[in-house]
């Protein structure tokens, strides 16, 4: 937790909070993670959209973006190709970025607006994704903490319709 910049930290919670279209970005081994940030902001009632497609699949998903949007990327490691695709196009639409990541060499952070970084141990090892898990539990804590009585009001709501439509088989 110590390696994560606090001053950035709180520059993501107040973007994800005030950006009207959200999106979060993770393929392969970083899609739960991504699905996971995506589940927990869409039960506060954000405009959350998740993209975990890749190769030509994903320029359909990024045809939408703006730079109104904000853009929330799970990468690690090394720069995979969707990752430079992805961070080239937004980058060129003027969409702003929080990098979730291990890396902080330029390839990786160029484009980002704000960069989460945090080790998840030596390079060429297997690597747990519960540093990133953290991270991302911080995110989702520090965000109801900020929308307040916003997110617990969509909360109640979610529950009401759910109790009041729900059918069982």
């Amino acid at each position: 937790i110590h390696t994560v910049n606090e001053k950035a930290f709180k520059e993501a919670v107040e973007a994800i909070c005030t950006t009207e279209n959200v999106y979060v970005f993770g393929t392969g081994t970083n899609e739960p993670l991504a699905s996971h940030l995506y589940y927990r902001l869409e039960r506060f009632g954000l405009r959350i959209n998740l993209i975990s497609v890749s190769g030509k699949n994903l320029f359909e998903k990024l045809l939408l973006i703006d730079d109104k949007d904000l853009m929330i990327v799970y990468s690690f490691y090394k720069p995979s190709l969707d990752f430079k695709r992805l961070t080239a196009i937004i980058s060129e639409k003027g969409t702003q970025m929080i990098l979730i990541t291990d890396s902080m060499t330029p390839p990786m952070i160029k484009n980002a607006n704000i960069v989460l970084y945090a080790k998840r141990g030596p390079y060429g090892t297997f690597h747990s994704p519960l540093v990133p898990m953290a991270i991302t539990h911080a995110i989702i804590i520090a965000v109801a903490s900020r929308l307040g009585d916003r997110a617990i009001e969509y909360l109640r709501q979610l529950s009401e319709m759910r109790k009041k439509y729900y059918v069982n088989g």
